[in-house]
C-alpha cells in the first residue's frame, strides 16, 4: 500500500489522468460485460430461418431475464450448442400436429399464420402429432421449407432458451 502511495505521488499530472482514464475504461467495459452476459444477449442471424422477418445477417438483441414464454414470441434458443431463432408456436401441454395442406394444428385447431411458405415434417425429426412436456416449446421458423427447428431437434426446454428478442439491427448493405 505504500509503495503505491509514493508510484502515485511521483506520477506526473498527465499520467494520473491517464491511470484514471483507464480505471474508468476498465470499469465500463466490466459494466458492459455483465451487461451483456446476465441481462441482454446478442446473436447473429445465420440463416434465412424466419426470413422474411429476420434475414441472415441480422443482429437480434435478446433479453435473458424474461421468465415466461407465450405462443408467437421469437426466442433464441440454444441447442445442441448452436444458436437458433425460432416463434414459440405451442408450450407444455399442447399437442402439435400437421394437417394434409401442410398447415399447423395445435391442440386439434388449425392455425393461421402469416408465414409463406407449406409446413413440412421433417425426416427423421419429432414425429408429429407431439405433445409437448411441461416447461417446454415447440419453435418454428417462418420460413418452414429452409427452417431448422423443433420438427427437426424436438421441443426445447426453458433452459434452452437464451431469451426473447427484442429488438432487430439489419447489418446486411452497410
Amino acid at each position: 500500500m505504500l509503495k503505491l502511495r509514493k508510484l502515485q505521488n511521483d506520477m506526473t499530472p498527465n499520467q494520473k489522468a491517464a491511470l484514471a482514464l483507464a480505471s474508468k475504461l476498465a470499469a465500463f467495459v466490466g459494466i458492459l460485460f455483465v451487461t451483456f452476459r446476465l441481462v441482454f444477449g446478442l446473436g447473429v442471424v445465420g440463416d434465412e430461418a424466419m426470413y422474411p422477418r429476420l434475414r441472415n445477417g441480422d443482429l437480434v438483441l435478446y433479453y435473458r431475464m424474461e421468465r415466461t414464454y407465450a405462443a408467437g414470441d421469437v426466442v433464441a434458443a440454444r441447442v445442441g450448442g448452436k444458436e437458433y431463432f425460432g416463434r414459440i408456436v405451442a408450450v407444455g401441454g399442447d399437442t402439435v400436429d400437421l394437417s394434409q395442406e401442410g398447415q399447423l394444428v395445435i391442440n386439434g385447431y388449425p392455425q393461421s399464420e402469416e408465414v409463406f411458405f407449406e409446413t413440412d415434417t421433417v425426416e427423421g425429426g419429432t414425429a408429429l402429432p407431439c405433445t409437448i412436456p411441461e416447461g417446454s416449446f415447440f419453435l418454428l421458423g417462418d420460413h418452414r421449407t429452409e427452417a431448422v427447428d423443433s420438427r427437426a431437434f424436438g421441443p426445447v426446454s426453458r433452459a434452452q432458451i437464451e431469451g426473447k428478442a427484442i429488438t432487430l439491427l439489419r447489418r446486411r448493405g452497410i
